[in-house]
């Protein structure tokens, strides 16, 4: 007799449940938004060195942050030329993979004021340090830049324009340096 409720109860279950409208999937709503993600490599970047202040050394293809045993500093100007059409999108910074890594890795940055980055900069003559944006660790592999604090993210801009930025080694022992593929302002 149990068996014979339990049916009945199960045959009147399955019947309501059948009876529920179940909405078809809809493609749009299961897809997963994709987000373009477009990356803006240097346009010019220069190497400034504090034992050689009156020297230009001219466009490289290698970013060099060094002070080595407490030594003269080896800094790098890094300039970024933004085209038009980057509105109501975000820019971050995003400094992968360097070449090499020694010592304590890490690197601040700073934008640049007064002019732009020229590739007869020295480091006597160069457009001044301006605002700190934080300091990183150079890392290889995910997550590629790790900031102290948090990383900056700022509105990208609206209009072409070239940004400038300063990187500088943290530390009496610090050598880091990028090619220019790893250099990237991510905009997403």
């Amino acid at each position: 007799m149990k068996a014979a409720i339990f049916t009945s109860a199960l045959c009147i279950f399955s019947g309501f449940v059948s009876s529920l409208a179940v909405p078809a999937p809809d493609a749009d709503a299961s897809a997963i938004e994709a987000r373009a993600v477009t990356t803006i490599q240097p346009s010019l970047i220069i190497t400034i060195e504090e034992a050689n202040p009156d020297t230009a050394f001219g466009p490289t293809s290698v970013a060099v942050v060094s002070k080595i045993n407490g030594s003269s500093s080896i800094q790098s100007l890094i300039q970024y030329n933004f085209p038009a059409g980057y509105s109501g999108l975000s820019c971050r910074f995003d400094f992968s993979n360097p070449i090499t890594a020694s010592g304590t890795k890490k690197v601040q940055l700073f934008t640049v004021g007064g002019r732009q980055i020229t590739p007869t900069d020295t480091f006597n003559n160069r457009p001044f340090r301006n605002e700190f944006l934080g300091t990183f660790n150079a890392v290889t592999g995910p997550p590629s830049t790790v900031w102290d604090g948090s990383a900056p993210t700022w509105p990208c801009p609206a209009t072409a324009v070239t940004l400038g930025f300063e990187a500088v080694p943290e530390g009496d022992n610090d050598h880091v340096h990028w090619g220019t593929s790893s250099l990237v302002i991510v905009v997403s």
